[in-house]
Order: structure tokens, then C-alpha cells, then sequence
């Protein structure tokens, strides 16, 4: 059997990261890995194997015709190859959908344009509809699937790849460095968000941290990929309301550099009630940081069910600086990333499940 995978031409380190589990934990010469309308300097980044390639939308539909499986690793592509897939039952048979978190939860997001907004909403519903496998890689995504499309189509939960390789799991950690910042009134770094999008609601949490300026802190914003022009706003907001206390990212750091990074924020806060931001939400967890969510959010809900927990982010309005900033005691956060996260013989059966599962 051979399966075909199709990545966007976006977040290359996820996709990357997954190419190289499959490759080292399943026999490669089954699968073949096509980015879409991606510049040949792309290859450089990613990892340097036989079977990926680069592709055009008039190319593609011909590979897909000829594999066995089809998995499309999220729905970022464009309207007309979009619309191939609507008018290609052969090939919708056997696709299976691999949700990435904006193209499940922000998928029917408005455009200035009535006429442009409703046929744009046709074309992702119907294709969403029409979806026979679904594969989710946060617990939560299948039921709003299910719910969101009232379907009846196959689905499986794989689980996030993308942090087994991330060298902060090797690392002996000594729990929350809270406390001791705290008492030794050191500063106390705070991340909001993780990108350029404009559902973390950036301008919200810069308000309600504005009553905390006084105090001995740094925010970081990480904006260097998403929406560029709403990147732009908030950075210059940012810097308005806190000065030199802000420090916006505008260009993409590797992963080591990255996570070393992750290792001195304090306080991680993620203002959006969707599923986001898992390659750095896991590593957080990891080390045992704080991190806020609004109440509301999947992700809020989730974690706290299963004991894993996050801070009501609904209620820093009211916090003094010493409530925002109490450590979180008693968690289970390791044990969760370590039994679920970056458990690799349990992600190799979950995603078995999916290349072996046999077609109608």
C-alpha cells in the first residue's frame, strides 16, 4: 500500500518532525511526502530524505489518483485545489484529514465580502462534510468534529510527533522556578501566545497586564510567523503600553534556540478558546510553568478533566500581582507529557492504526 502525504506550505518544523518519524519508525518506500506550491529552498529545511518532493496543483491530482491513501496534513491549501477534491470522489474515498487546529476550529471565519464569505464557507463545509477519515492529534478535536459536521466518517487519534525529538524532555528540571524568583525579586518573564494570530487576542491580555507594568516583569510575543500586518499592531501596541519591558519576535528561531527560550518564561498565557499552539503548550507543561487559559477554552476544559492544571485566565481582571504570579503546587504535568507526549511506541500504534486501517 502506498500512502501519499500533502503538507501546506507552512510550519515546516511540524512537518519536518513528522516526515522524520515516519521514515524511522515505518517502511519509507510505503510513503511519499508532497508540499504544495513550495519553493525548491524549502527542501532545505526539512530532512533529507528520497521521498518528499515538491508539486504544483497540476501535478497532484495525478499522485493522488495513484496511491493507495491519501492523508492530508491540514486543509491550508488553495480555493481551486480545494474544489478538485469536491469534484474528485475517487480520490475524497480514500482522504483522510489531519487537523492542524485553525482549519477545524476557525475554518468558517469571515471575509469583508458577503458573497466572497458564503461561497468560501460552501466550499470548506462541503469538503469537511464530505470527509470519510478524520484523524485527530488532540483528544477534544473528534468530538468537535463530529459536532461541528454531524458525520458518521472513521476517526482515530495519533497524538502531536512533533515534540518526541525536543531535547528539553532530556533535561533533569527541578519543578516551578516561581518561588524563587519571587523571593529573591528576580523578574518574571511572561509569554502571551506563540504566533501572529489574531485569535490568542494579544491586545486583550496587553490591557489586563497593563496594571502590572510597575512591577519587576518582561513579555515576550512571539510573532514571527501567522498574520504579518496583525503582528505589525500588536507590536507597536505592545511597545506603547510597556516600552522597553516588551520584547516582540519577528523572525523564526530553530527549535533549540526556541525551547531554550520556553525554559526562562515564568507565565504562558493563551487567550483563545481553540486548540493551539501545542508544540509549545506540552514543552510548558513540561517545565512545569504557569500558564493561563480562558475558562471556556477546549483546552482549558480538557487539562483540568484529566488533573492536569491550568490557571483561569478569566480571573487575572481581578488578581493583584501576587495572586497572578503564586506558583501553581501538586501538579501532575510531567507525568501527563511523559506518558501521552512523548511516549514514541504509543504514537507509532496510534498512527499504525491510520496506515494500516484497510479501505472500503
Amino acid at each position: 500500500m502506498r500512502i501519499l502525504h500533502m503538507f501546506p506550505d507552512t510550519n515546516y518544523n511540524v512537518s519536518r518532525e513528522f516526515i522524520k518519524f515516519v521514515n524511522e519508525n515505518f517502511n519509507k518506500e510505503k510513503h511519499k511526502f508532497v508540499f504544495l506550491n513550495s519553493e525548491e529552498s524549502v527542501l532545505k529545511l526539512l530532512a533529507n530524505y528520497e521521498n518528499i518532493e515538491l508539486t504544483d496543483e497540476k501535478q497532484i491530482i495525478k499522485l493522488m489518483e495513484s496511491c493507495d491513501k491519501v492523508i492530508l496534513h491540514s486543509l491550508f491549501y488553495s480555493r481551486s485545489f480545494k474544489l478538485k477534491l469536491l469534484f474528485s470522489p475517487k480520490i475524497m474515498r480514500k482522504t483522510f484529514w489531519v487537523a492542524w487546529g485553525s482549519d477545524l476550529y476557525n475554518w468558517d471565519s469571515r471575509s469583508k465580502s458577503l458573497l466572497k464569505y458564503v461561497i468560501k464557507k460552501q466550499v470548506e463545509y462541503l469538503l469537511r462534510k464530505r470527509v470519510r477519515y478524520f484523524v485527530g492529534v488532540f483528544p477534544p478535536d473528534i468530538v468537535v468534529f463530529k459536532q461541528q459536521f454531524k458525520t458518521q466518517a472513521k476517526t482515530f487519534y495519533t497524538g502531536y510527533v512533533a515534540s518526541l525529538n525536543n531535547l528539553v524532555y532530556r533535561k533533569k528540571l527541578n519543578g516551578t522556578c516561581l518561588s524563587k524568583k519571587r523571593d529573591n525579586h528576580l523578574t518574571i518573564n511572561i509569554q502571551v501566545g506563540h504566533s501572529s494570530t489574531p485569535v490568542l487576542n494579544h491586545d486583550e491580555v496587553l490591557q489586563h497586564l497593563l496594571k502590572f507594568k510597575d512591577e519587576n516583569i518582561r513579555i515576550f510575543l512571539p510573532l514571527s510567523y501567522g498574520n504579518a500586518e496583525y503582528g505589525d499592531r500588536i507590536e507597536e501596541l505592545a511597545k506603547q503600553m510597556f516600552e522597553d519591558k516588551v520584547i516582540c519576535f519577528r523572525e523564526m528561531m530553530d527549535i533549540d534556540s526556541y525551547m531554550d527560550h520556553l525554559s526562562k518564561i515564568d507565565i504562558a498565557i493563551f487567550n483563545t478558546e481553540r486548540q493551539i499552539g501545542l508544540g509549545n503548550i506540552f514543552p510548558l507543561l513540561y517545565m512545569q510553568k504557569k500558564i493561563y487559559m480562558p475558562s471556556n477554552s477546549i483546552m482549558f476544559k480538557y487539562y483540568n478533566s484529566i488533573g492536569v492544571s491550568i490557571c483561569n485566565y478569566d480571573k487575572v481582571i481581578n488578581m493583584n500581582y501576587d495572586e497572578f504570579t503564586k506558583p501553581v503546587c501538586g501538579d501532575n504535568t510531567q507525568k501527563y507529557v511523559r506518558d501521552n507526549i512523548i511516549n514514541k511506541q504509543k504514537k507509532v500504534e496510534l498512527w499504525r492504526n491510520v496506515f494500516d486501517y484497510p479501505m472500503e
